[in-house]
């Protein structure tokens, strides 16, 4: 599958959730970043309620902790149900819930968590992604 992008790899992506809800996103295409990440609104929204807690006393066991050059943050790991691009799917893809600075425009951020079983080529000559991955659904 073939996506063209304007500045930088974006695609748009199917989230499915554990309660099935399923949300369209606009997604920064990031093979530098670990984890897929999304806004924790919207983790409660697909059913994970236990990513929108922020109780500073109990902790808890999905806390995931990192440090960027703005310092450090905390998110919950989720694994969300389905992640889709176009006809390309894979299931159980993990995600941090972490707020993602509105300015930058994307809603969610694929990591390696999605991309890492794909076959990605980035080509910024011709500003398109191609992406299929090996053990989802082509």
């Amino acid at each position: 599958m073939r996506i063209h992008f304007d500045r930088v790899p974006a695609a748009f992506v199917r989230l499915r959730g554990r309660n099935g809800c399923v949300r369209e996103y606009q997604a920064l295409v990031s093979p530098a970043t670990e984890y897929c990440i999304v806004p924790k609104v919207d983790a409660y929204r697909l059913g994970y309620p236990e990513a929108a807690r922020g109780d500073p006393i109990t902790q808890p066991v999905n806390l995931f902790r990192g440090v960027t050059f703005d310092g450090f943050w905390e998110g919950s790991l989720i694994s969300m149900k389905e992640v889709a691009i176009g006809s390309v799917s894979t299931p159980n893809v993990d995600f941090i819930a972490y707020d993602i600075p509105q300015i930058s425009g994307f809603d969610v951020i694929l990591g390696k968590s999605f991309l890492a079983p794909s076959r990605l080529v980035i080509d910024y000559d011709v500003k398109a992604v191609r992406i299929g991955h090996e053990g989802g659904t082509k």
